[in-house]
């Protein structure tokens, strides 16, 4: 690894903040210091450009009437007068900080680094807006929206690398931006804790847990019927059931409510990682998308999974030997619960750790030392 280089990284919210895009930027940075502890590391919050006040009430209003005639993704951030101010402030801040060479890093398609002498270009996300239209929302997008996935087409073409999280999203970006160089490197497990570790003894378990925002409500309520109907035909055997991510919800004394937990707060991180390693199985159903990596991080954990499959999972994680597959539906929800609760204790004991081994390669570790190699680091 060349420890003379620079890394230069760009992304929406405080790279060295945990809380920032599911930690994704937190756990590339962390490891790429503890791996490459001589590289000089820069970051730039995208975030604060535009944030003042006469702007913001210009963002405001842009989106309360944009959006609903452009389509979803047309928000002020995407515009094409929010892009130039902040390539300007990009170009700004890269001339302030470069020394000679190295990598300017983007954790988002639509916002490249501008290009700099000496220095490769590289982009890592989840997946590009016209992947999230046709797989997450499926439909096909207006005709604003076109334009915008041109624009995006354009920049991860331009880029030298081009970096995916899921396996699906990295064969449409090849698919789709056939001159881009797109790596996939897997979806790691983003567990802050260190001294976080795997159980594989939850028999006695009678809690299941639900992790989403309040975007996932939806699934939420689902879930929350599919439990109320197994405990309603298994009187004296009820489970319970923990959400972390909402402040309240659908459903009743069974169900305790924790809100968002941030992991750079130690008694927000402790009981985040203690409500997994409690849980006899995380439970996350969805007809659109569900969140991955809290469900890779939950497996890591030897947490069993009941999940609702998709093309993204089922390339990632193959045959459901580490827990269920399940539909979207209150009634599929109380049959893996009652198959779940079914279980020998030898079988769950058994399935903890297929979860665990399932996911065994998903870490920072193996991304981070694969991304060096491809970038000269």
């Amino acid at each position: 690894m060349n420890d003379q280089k620079q890394l230069i990284v760009f992304s929406n919210g405080d790279a060295w903040d945990a809380s920032t895009w599911s930690n994704v930027p937190y756990m590339f940075l962390t490891t790429f210091k503890r791996m490459c502890p001589s590289v000089e590391i820069h970051t730039f919050d995208m975030s604060q450009v535009g944030s003042g006040l006469v702007l913001s009430v210009l963002v405001k209003c842009w989106n309360r009437i944009a959006i609903p005639l452009l389509g979803p993704f047309c928000s002020f951030d995407r515009t094409s007068f929010r892009r130039r101010l902040l390539t300007q402030k990009m170009r700004k801040f890269e001339k302030h900080v470069a020394r000679g060479g190295g990598v300017l890093l983007s954790f988002d398609f639509s916002n490249p680094a501008p290009r700099l002498a000496g220095y490769e270009t590289v982009l890592f996300c989840d997946w590009t807006i016209d992947y999230a239209i046709r797989e997450h929302q499926h439909r096909t997008p207006t005709a604003s929206e076109n334009k915008l996935i041109e624009r995006q087409s354009e920049a991860l073409s331009d880029a030298n690398l081009v970096v995916s999280l899921f396996p699906r999203s990295a064969e449409f970006i090849r698919e789709s931006s056939p001159k881009a160089k797109v790596c996939y490197y897997g979806l790691p497990a983003n567990i802050v804790d260190e001294g976080a570790r795997a159980n594989f003894e939850r028999f006695d378990s009678r809690r299941l847990l639900f992790i989403g925002k309040p975007a996932y409500l939806s699934s939420l309520r689902v879930v929350v019927q599919g439990l109320e109907a197994f405990n309603s035909s298994h009187p004296g055997f009820e489970l319970g059931l923990d959400v972390i991510g909402m402040e309240s919800g659908p459903g009743g004394e069974s169900i305790t409510y924790h809100g968002f937990l941030r992991k750079d707060i130690d008694a927000d991180r402790n009981l985040y990682y203690g409500l997994i390693a409690s849980a006899r199985a995380l439970v996350t159903v969805s007809d659109s998308w569900v969140g991955a990596s809290s469900i890779v991080e939950a497996m890591s954990l030897g947490t069993p999974v009941i999940v609702t499959p998709n093309i993204e999972l089922k390339a990632m994680l193959g045959n459901p030997d580490w827990g269920f597959w399940c539909e979207c539906s209150s009634d599929a929800v109380s049959k893996r619960l009652s198959d779940l609760d079914a279980l020998t204790e030898e079988e769950l004991r058994k399935m903890c750790h297929t979860a665990a081994d399932t996911v065994e390669d998903f870490t920072w570790e193996n991304l981070v030392r694969n991304w060096c190699a491809e970038v000269g680091f």
